[in-house]
């Protein structure tokens, strides 16, 4: 699968194309989990985005859903008057004509959101390519750390980390190099 991309909104016909142009250009299946609010603009927005691109195997909408609103118990908030779409979204869904609502991706619990959103990913991850490139990312570590094992750190009072030079690897007529970093930004 394609690289991941994140849309907000109604995306520009340009973006469109490029997300297109470089799926297509991938000969694997092209999957397109949507994740979103369960309102009017987010339904068509779905719709739209399938439509201009053209270029999906599948597409399923992970979140929100009617069911897992009615599921999650999760509370509407009113939604976009005057939004044309509102009147067929309702009809669709049972809800009143006069009074749109909408309900928000961010009212579900911040674990079972993630839960969900990892359960709709893990089919599409090649294990093959995750083995190698956490493999690749473990020799990065040990590189780096190799490295940064000459160096000795020291932190001065006011909380800025000064890295000193392990004299015993230092080139001759090195000076201590000084980061102006606070101690709670590099935990």
């Amino acid at each position: 699968m394609p690289a991941g991309l994140v849309c907000c909104g109604f995306g520009s016909q340009s973006y469109a194309d490029v997300v297109r142009d470089r799926v297509t250009a991938d000969p694997r299946d092209a999957v397109l989990l949507v994740v979103g609010d369960f309102d009017c603009s987010g339904e068509d927005l779905e719709r739209d985005w399938v439509a201009r691109t053209g270029c999906w195997s599948r597409a399923e909408r992970v979140l929100l859903t009617y069911d897992q609103v009615q599921r999650y118990g999760l509370p509407a908030t009113e939604g976009k008057s005057g939004d044309p779409r509102w009147p067929a979204f309702a009809r669709r869904y049972g809800f009143d004509q006069t009074r749109p609502v909408q309900w928000e991706v961010e009212a579900l619990e911040p674990d079972e959101l993630r839960r969900l959103v990892l359960a709709a990913v893990d089919p599409c991850v090649d294990r093959t390519v995750l083995a190698r490139q956490v493999a690749r990312e473990e020799e990065q570590r040990r590189a780096l750390a190799a490295f940064l094992g000459g160096w000795g750190w020291l932190f001065a009072p006011d909380g800025r980390v000064l890295v000193l030079l392990d004299p015993t690897n230092a080139p001759p007529g090195s000076l201590a190099v000084h980061l102006s970093l606070k101690t709670k930004e590099i935990q």
